[in-house]
């Protein structure tokens, strides 16, 4: 079992921040429907075969087309209307919640043409978690879907507390919803701009990170930073900033197994291939 010493403020500080980084309007601002509602001819109804496990099934007359069965309770099913941008039409959103303590909210987007209905998004294609906060950070009148990363939850030695756990951005394109942070690096970095003061303002870790060291708040910060600049497709200032502050002997270790988080994270690789960065080669390849 993992043992971890942290000061419980910093832990309960760190915990707060990391799940709160952008403030905008929740799916609770949303009218949330009754256990069967019809939508465009198909039907979304919640159903039980023993009233304590509920899921959610959508339908078309006699057909099943798809079943929700990441909820539990009666109560985390739960699905909404939601507004299709440019058109005077709605979405069909379902919410999960599977009782995990920090993890698992998962969330589909279903729209229609005249004859099929598709998904639209499905958060569980991303390793993404917690509740959705839907912003229009450019201000162009489309708001977009903000969760958070777990891609580096509980990386290392560092506990869930001081993770580095960042909001990802996905914006609306006429096909789906796709990560981009990196359109919205300016917000994004703003959010870490305490974090990003502490690590100046220390000397480099010279000591391989242990779950006791006492640097292991400064690592946390710097990973945040680290993190935050990798999805905003600032590759080679996160490279150089890691390599800077962190330069215990372990460090190509500690950097390569960065490189092979990103290398498994459908949200990196998706940003990555949509924003290359024209004189980096590809941040999973540089452990070479």
């Amino acid at each position: 079992m993992r043992k971890y010493a942290l000061l419980a403020g910093f832990s309960l500080f760190a915990f707060v921040v990391s799940v709160q980084w952008l403030k905008g309007q929740s799916p609770d601002s949303f009218t949330w429907l009754p256990d069967s509602v019809c939508w465009n001819g198909y039907i979304l109804k919640k159903t039980s075969e023993d009233h304590q496990f509920w899921y959610a099934v959508l339908m078309k007359e006699d057909d099943t087309l798809t079943v929700f069965d990441q909820g539990f309770d009666r109560r985390m099913t739960r699905s909404a209307f939601i507004p299709l941008p440019d058109k005077n039409d709605s979405m069909l959103m379902v919410e999960q919640f599977s009782g995990g303590a920090h993890c698992c909210w998962s969330y589909t987007v279903l729209n229609d043409t005249l004859d099929s209905v598709y998904v639209f998004f499905r958060s569980t294609d991303y390793p993404v978690g917690y509740g959705v906060t839907l912003e229009d950070l450019n201000q162009d009148g489309i708001p977009e879907w903000i969760q958070s990363l777990l891609t580096f939850d509980y990386f290392l030695v560092l506990s869930h507390a001081v993770s580095p756990i960042i909001p990802v951005v996905f914006k609306y394109e006429e096909d789906g919803l796709y990560p981009a942070n990196p359109e919205f690096r300016e917000v994004l970095l703003r959010q870490i701009h305490d974090s990003q003061q502490i690590v100046r303002n220390s000397s480099p870790i010279h000591t391989p990170i242990e779950w006791n060291s006492p640097d292991i708040e400064l690592f946390s910060h710097l990973l945040r930073v680290v993190v935050t600049l990798f999805y905003a497709g600032e590759y080679d200032q996160a490279t150089a900033l890691f390599n800077k502050y962190y330069t215990a002997r372990d460090s190509r270790i500690v950097f390569d197994q960065i490189m092979q988080k990103l290398e498994t994270c459908q949200v990196f690789q998706s940003i990555y291939q949509r924003y290359p960065a024209a004189d980096t080669c590809c941040p999973a390849d540089s452990s070479g």
